[in-house]
């Protein structure tokens, strides 16, 4: 404690030495005591702390504008952290009355990084683009520990190679990269949690990532009749700028029908969608039949037609026995034998429409898939859409 007085108080009022102080932390107050020990009232016009650090020091009075004889007042000091010189004016002789005040910071470390922010290219959703290197640097006076590197979303992931120490005036190296998990702009941040006084350290990222759409613009459900034809409209859209090309095919197509894309193939602009158009022909029924038949296709569904067509072929046969052992029987009469069984089976089994011919595409409900593809490299984009068809 320094006592301050007044009149013919012109010989210094000494200094007060503060201990270590952390950075960012303010010490307890010392205090200086002034006291006024002339013959009349003293004139206090400021109490102010000077010097080249004066910003790390505080103070705080009880002093007033004014201080009467034989009175005193407190002055309380604070160190946070390095400075010297402070001042007290007032109307004594040797005014103003300066006191020394210094300190010092004990070993800490200071992280010190290469940038505050990092923009990506733009970079295909689910994949991942090289990365870009931020530098931490040591440049306090003890060791830097560092207890998490981490990004947040997951659009963004780190390499990290600073290991969980770091040495005064050391550096080491951490990779950021950019995998999108949606189109569009995204945005993230690199937190870095040590032992420097203004930790978590953090680095804004952003990126873009690049994709494309399918969707129908069109009614999703068509209903037809075996023999028509389905049409609908889908839109292809980029997304994030994506300017490539996507390959379109259908899928789950029913038997007997076509399904046509077109275009099938078509170049994205990076801004504007493109329209495709799915086609889906059915096929009518129609109705005929085959020679030769197998006799194994002969319909039970029919019995009195297969019967007539069976007992003509039993006929024909009992013939040729007969002409065989009169040795009357000739090859151009076996073929003739062979032809007539073949159309008496296929008479059998066409009797009641239910042999060859085309069934026409079976009715049902349907769904369609159209795809759209792009491929670069090992780097893939695929999506559907879907489409219901109705046979009736």
């Amino acid at each position: 404690m320094r006592v301050f007085e007044g009149s013919g108080c012109n010989n210094g009022f000494g200094s007060h030495r503060f201990g270590q102080q952390a950075i960012g932390t303010s010490s307890s107050p010392q205090t200086i005591t002034l006291t006024n020990s002339g013959t009349a009232n003293m004139t206090i016009s400021g109490v102010t702390i000077t010097g080249a650090n004066a910003a790390d020091f505080t103070q705080g009075n009880t002093c007033g504008s004014a201080l009467a004889v034989n009175a005193n007042c407190k002055i309380d000091v604070s160190f946070s952290p390095t400075a010297l010189g402070g001042a007290i004016t007032n109307n004594s002789p040797g005014s103003p009355h300066l006191v020394t005040l210094t300190g010092s910071t004990p070993p800490a470390p200071t992280a010190i990084l290469s940038a505050s922010s990092f923009t990506f290219s733009s970079q295909y959703v689910g994949t991942s683009g090289l990365p870009q290197t931020l530098t931490v640097t040591n440049s306090g006076t003890a060791v830097l520990n560092i207890t998490n590197v981490n990004t947040s979303p997951s659009d963004f992931g780190v390499l990290n190679a600073c290991g969980s120490t770091l040495a005064a005036g050391s550096s080491c190296s951490i990779g950021i990269f950019f995998d999108p998990t949606t189109s569009g702009s995204r945005s993230g941040t690199l937190t870095i949690t040590d032992t420097a006084s203004d930790s978590p350290q953090t680095v804004t990222l952003t990126g873009t990532g690049q994709d494309f759409s399918l969707a129908t613009t069109s009614t999703t459900t068509a209903t037809v009749a075996p023999g028509q034809t389905a049409n609908y409209t889908l839109a292809v859209a980029p997304a994030g700028g994506f300017n490539q090309n996507v390959t379109l095919a259908c899928g789950g197509v029913p038997g007997l029908s076509m399904c046509n894309v077109s275009p099938s193939s078509l170049t994205l602009n990076g801004a504007s969608a493109v329209s495709t158009t799915v086609t889906i022909t059915t096929t009518a029924p129609s109705h005929g039949f085959l020679l030769p038949i197998p006799i194994s296709i002969v319909s039970v569904k029919n019995e009195p037609v297969a019967a007539l067509g069976l007992s003509a072929a039993f006929a024909v046969l009992i013939s040729l026995l007969r002409l065989s052992r009169k040795r009357r029987f000739t090859w151009i009469q076996a073929g003739a034998a062979v032809i007539l069984l073949s159309i008496a089976v296929a008479l059998s089994s066409c009797g009641g429409g239910g042999g060859g011919g085309n069934p026409g595409t079976p009715a049902g409900t349907y769904t369609i898939t159209v795809s759209g593809s792009f491929s670069s490299g090992s780097t893939t984009l695929t999506h559907g859409a879907n489409l219901t068809l109705v046979v009736k």
